[in-house]
């Protein structure tokens, strides 16, 4: 149940910048990406070598060695051995630890009940469109348009003629419109445009007289009200609808009382439409991802070099890039990874054989990579992203007579 008001999810006064975030699928594919770019464009390590000061190439060990060497041709010599320096890396293990779950601890099932994992919500929105037409909906139906309850209604009031022969000249009524003016319809020579009306013959003589004046459109009124007699009775009823019309009024006799009067009422302005209050009918988009699954990732880089020297330059940006620790963190497709390098270095070299095989230095770093998986890869049947929207009504249709009486049942 939503609350009456949204005072406490009022943002502080500010400058506030929204984006929208795409969401791609983390795979074992992106960490292998993202640890490859950590080495070509975080490290970017670079050796002296007969050519110069230059970038070592970084090889993924996957392509197969026939592809490699129909395509990669400048990674070997005319004699076919690979060029050194030269820094390689490999996938060599994957754990799925449940004692390493990550920054998502908990295990969400699916909804449907069969077995799978379920998702997470990551963002919310309100649907302004479709909320709008609920409220304004809402808002309608506050008027109970079949039995006329509550629909707007002009005021009325009545104007007795008690005795016309104590009616004296200049004796007059006051009337008060809807929209706040006011009108002296005073006893004289009959003239519906002066506003005069003649006490004459009978009391029901002078409430005709009076109700034609007060009925005229050419008088000082014009139609703001109208009139009926009924005997020495007049009913005026106000022409606009309206709770203001439940006006005064005032009579003004000289002389013994020749008219009595009831002031209008049973105006009614109706419910607003489209008053502000607050709707509880809020259609709310829900985006959701499957919950990430961590995984720990092991990987095997391989520094292979000629001389000493190029080796010392290829190692150190792995001991000191990451400071006195060993963790350092990989970002590939808006996602991020945790990455720990083992503390020990493996070191292997043949400059002792005095052979005629290559000179060659080599070096193993062993980094293990925290990461996780957001979806099962080409593999899976479920979107990435889902939007869902909220019920926010339930409605049974039924049918019905229609109340007897009830002649504007089907008015707008």
């Amino acid at each position: 149940m939503l609350p009456n008001n949204f005072d406490f999810a009022m943002l502080a006064p500010g400058n506030y910048n929204l984006r929208e975030i795409g969401i791609l699928e983390s795979t074992i594919e992106t960490i292998d990406y993202s640890i490859v770019s950590w080495l070509k464009e975080d490290l970017k390590m670079s050796a002296r070598s007969n050519d110069g000061f230059k970038p070592v190439p970084v090889l993924w060990q996957a392509p197969e060695r026939a592809y490699q060497i129909k395509h990669n041709k400048d990674l070997r010599d005319d004699a076919g051995a690979l060029k050194l320096p030269l820094v390689s890396i490999e996938r060599t293990g994957i754990i799925k630890d449940p004692a390493r779950k990550g920054a998502f601890q908990a295990h969400y099932y699916s909804k449907n009940k069969n077995g799978r994992s379920g998702r997470w919500v990551i963002a919310k929105r309100i649907v302004e469109d479709k909320t709008r037409n609920f409220a304004v909906a809402g808002n309608i139906r506050r008027a109970n348009y079949a039995g006329g309850v509550g629909r707007p209604a002009a005021a009325t009031a009545t104007i007795t003629i008690t005795d016309y022969a104590e009616l004296n000249a200049g004796d007059k009524v006051n009337l008060i419109a809807t929209d706040g003016t006011n009108y002296d319809f005073t006893q004289g020579d009959q003239s519906s445009v002066n506003g005069t009306f003649e006490a004459t013959t009978s009391n029901t003589a002078t409430a005709t007289n009076l109700m034609n004046v007060i009925n005229t459109s050419n008088g000082p009124a014009g139609t703001r009200f109208t009139a009926t007699s009924d005997g020495a009775v007049v009913t005026v009823t106000q022409s606009t609808d309206g709770s203001a019309g439940n006006t005064t009024i005032t009579i003004t006799d000289s002389g013994a009382a020749g008219l009595s009067k009831t002031n209008f009422t049973g105006g009614r302005s109706g419910p607003q439409r489209y008053f502000p209050r607050v709707n509880k009918k809020v259609v709310i988009q829900s985006l959701s991802i499957p919950i990430p699954v961590y995984v720990n990732i092991d990987y095997k880089i391989i520094i292979k070099t000629e001389y000493q020297q190029q080796m010392n330059d290829l190692l150190a940006p792995f001991i000191a890039r990451t400071g006195q620790i060993n963790a350092f963190t990989m970002k590939r497709n808006g996602h991020l990874y945790e990455a720990f390098i083992d503390q020990g270095f493996a070191h292997n070299n043949n400059v002792g054989n005095l052979s005629e095989d290559t000179r060659m230095y080599s070096s193993e770093i062993t980094i293990k990579v925290l990461g996780y998986l957001i979806g099962e890869g080409e593999n899976d049947d479920r979107p990435i992203v889902r939007i869902d929207e909220n019920v926010v009504e339930l409605t049974f249709p039924s049918e019905g007579p229609v109340p007897e009486g009830a002649d504007d049942f089907f008015l707008p």
